[in-house]
């Protein structure tokens, strides 16, 4: 029985996405911040969109129109990045077409509701530093390993400049990628260093789960078995050549976390 119900709901999630390469999927976001989902789903019983942690504002249970049209709008939804799913007669899945970012441990379906009062995370016509994914092996886990690194406008054109270096972790269940993707750090530094409100830096993000050796669930190790804070204070923070950043000297550094590590005060 348990294998039937699972074919079925494989089946479903077919016509989902056959009917998404249709055009049939859609997710629009509208100047009074309500949001409209729209999806083509067949011989299917209920469908909603559930915010994950309470984004969205929670549950939104759309309607069935004609030619197997779900759809809804949602209330106004408060500014800001918000994670969701679709559930499709009991059945979790991201929504189809729609972007997807690593969230919850996964990759999560995401969107951002825009703020009019506030720009400082959008792009604006300043100088740009670069974002790159550097690679690295870690003698601490024995695994090859990679960092995103931000540089500041002018990091690539005087090679002797020197800069500070700031550590940033991403919240628990989400990925170095976090921060460049989802909190847009470049270009928030691109306009602050641009008005002066902060001094040109270089950030390092890493993914927070580093299990030793053997550890029986390596991708999300437990606290015991993670080793992350040896590996941030006796390899990436003194190593930082192997990264290919220049930085001020090994203690100009600072640690910043969301969710998952805040350094900043053991560590000055």
């Amino acid at each position: 029985m348990k294998y039937i119900r699972l074919k079925i709901q494989i089946c479903l999630f077919l016509v989902l996405l056959i009917d998404q390469a249709n055009g049939q999927s859609s997710v629009v976001i509208h100047p009074d911040r309500t949001v409209t989902f729209k999806v083509t789903a067949l011989y299917v019983n209920s469908l909603y969109v559930e915010g994950l942690g309470g984004a969205l504002g929670g549950r939104h249970y759309m309607n069935l129109g004609r030619e197997g049209v779900w759809e809804v709008t949602t209330p106004p939804i408060d500014p800001g990045f918000h994670y969701y799913q679709l559930i499709i007669d009991s059945l979790a899945v991201n929504f189809p077409g729609q972007p997807t970012y690593f969230g919850w441990g996964k990759e999560t379906s995401g969107l951002e509701v825009p703020d009019e009062n506030l720009n400082f995370y959008q792009p604006q016509t300043v100088p740009h530093g670069d974002v790159s994914v550097k690679w690295y092996h870690s003698s601490i886990t024995n695994t090859v390993r990679k960092a995103v690194v931000y540089t500041p406008p002018g990091y690539h054109t005087d090679l002797n400049l020197k800069f500070p270096v700031l550590y940033l972790q991403h919240g628990a269940g989400e990925s170095e990628m976090a921060w460049a993707y989802q909190g847009r750090l470049n270009f928030i530094l691109d306009n602050l260093i641009s008005r002066g409100l902060a001094i040109p830096m270089i950030v390092v993000m890493d993914n927070g789960y580093a299990a030793k050796p053997g550890s029986p669930n390596p991708e999300r190790p437990s606290f015991k078995d993670n080793r992350f804070e040896e590996l941030l204070m006796a390899e990436m923070r003194v190593k930082s050549a192997c990264l290919g950043i220049t930085v001020y000297k090994p203690r100009a550094a600072s640690f910043r976390g969301d969710g998952m590590l805040s350094k900043n005060q053991r560590y000055p």
